[in-house]
C-alpha cells in the first residue's frame, strides 16, 4: 500500500514529490533493509520496492543513500550475498525453516537496480 501510494504521489506532481522527500522516508525504509534478517523477507522487499520508485531520478533520495556508508554497505550486503540467511531468514523463522527464493532474488535485484539508477544519475551529471 505505501509502495502504491508513494509511486502515485510520486508520479503526480512536484509538489507531492516535494512533500515526500520532506517526510525524509530514507532512514525509515533503509532500516527495513539493515534490519533485514529479523524482519519478514516480505516487509524487506517491500521497503525495497519502495526506496526503489522514490530513487527513480530524485536527487534528494539517491544523495541521502549516497552519502550514507552504512545505506551503501546495506546494499552492498544484499547484492552480494550468496545464501538465504545473508539476505533474510523469511520472517524471524528459524534458520532451517524454508525461504521463499523469489523474494530473496527480488531484493537483490532491487538492490542492483538502485545502484543502477546511481550510476545513471553520475553519468548524466557528467554528459
Amino acid at each position: 500500500m505505501l509502495l502504491t501510494q508513494s509511486f502515485l504521489l510520486r508520479e503526480t506532481s512536484n509538489k507531492a514529490l516535494t512533500s515526500i522527500n520532506n517526510a525524509n522516508l530514507t532512514p525509515f525504509l533503509m532500516a527495513f533493509l539493515t534490519n533485514r534478517d529479523k524482519i519478514p523477507v516480505n516487509a524487506a522487499v517491500a521497503a525495497a520496492q519502495c526506496l526503489y520508485v522514490l530513487s527513480d531520478d530524485n536527487d534528494p533520495v539517491i544523495n541521502a543513500i549516497k552519502k550514507n556508508q552504512e545505506y551503501i554497505s546495506c546494499l552492498l550486503g544484499i547484492v552480494n550475498s550468496t545464501t538465504s540467511n545473508e539476505i533474510g531468514d523469511g520472517d524471524g523463522m528459524k534458520v532451517d525453516e524454508p525461504i521463499d527464493d523469489e523474494r530473496m532474488t527480488m531484493l537483490k535485484v532491487l538492490a542492483c537496480g538502485m545502484f543502477s539508477l546511481f550510476c545513471i544519475l553520475r553519468l548524466s551529471h557528467v554528459i
